[in-house]
């Protein structure tokens, strides 16, 4: 489990009877265990939560967020999970990195990339990007079966959660404003003012 569980102390008194049909007697004091610690999804340098990222289709390349994490169970391996969802639109795409995050013998890890494949990211819109890590996950098949369930953890309240944004700028929104309104409509971290300006908002270019 991802987890962090204190000891558990057990006091034992042995009593001595009479001399006549001695006896041992044990009693059991526990002390209580220490809060459970779920695993925390931190901020990377030039990938800070809640950034804009920029990708244009037309020169297609994976885009590669590290993930930092920090978790107090020093000794196990976590499991990242990602789902992109767009405002107005019913399908989901999913991301399943093959490979654990591993441990290094310290509770803050090094940044792990989650990538995001070009085909998964839709044309001219702004998708949301959920990440989830956990020590494991309910349904962990990719491409996962039950979509209902995805980001689920094995064990409840075990989850970490951080929220990106991804822009597909092949329309050229910072000029073209139609592009700009598209961007506006399907993006929580924009507001409609923003669609003559969208050169000045903050974004992270594909990497």
């Amino acid at each position: 489990m991802s987890f962090a569980y204190g000891s558990r102390l057990w006091v034992v008194a042995a009593l001595s009877c009479v001399p006549v049909g001695g006896c041992i007697v044990t009693s059991a004091a526990e002390f209580p265990e220490e809060e459970k610690v779920p695993p925390v999804i931190l901020d990377t340098p030039g990938f800070e939560i809640g950034s804009i990222f920029a990708s244009d289709q037309t020169n297609p390349n994976e885009l590669r967020i590290g993930i930092t994490v920090s978790d107090d169970n020093v000794d196990d391996e976590l499991v990242m999970q990602g789902k992109l969802s767009v405002a107005g639109q019913q399908t989901n795409e999913f991301v399943c990195p093959g490979a654990p995050i591993p441990q290094n013998g310290l509770p803050k890890r090094e940044a792990f990339p989650l990538v995001v494949l070009p085909a998964q990211i839709k044309m001219g819109v702004c998708s949301k990007l959920e990440v989830f890590v956990s020590s494991a996950f309910a349904h962990s098949d990719c491409p996962i079966d039950k979509p209902f369930f995805f980001g689920e953890p094995a064990t409840p309240g075990d989850i970490a959660h951080a929220t990106y944004w991804i822009w597909e700028t092949s329309d050229n929104p910072a000029v073209n404003k139609d592009a700009a309104q598209t961007i506006v409509t399907t993006c929580q971290t924009v507001t409609p003012t923003a669609a003559s300006t969208m050169a000045l908002m903050p974004m992270t270019t594909a990497r």
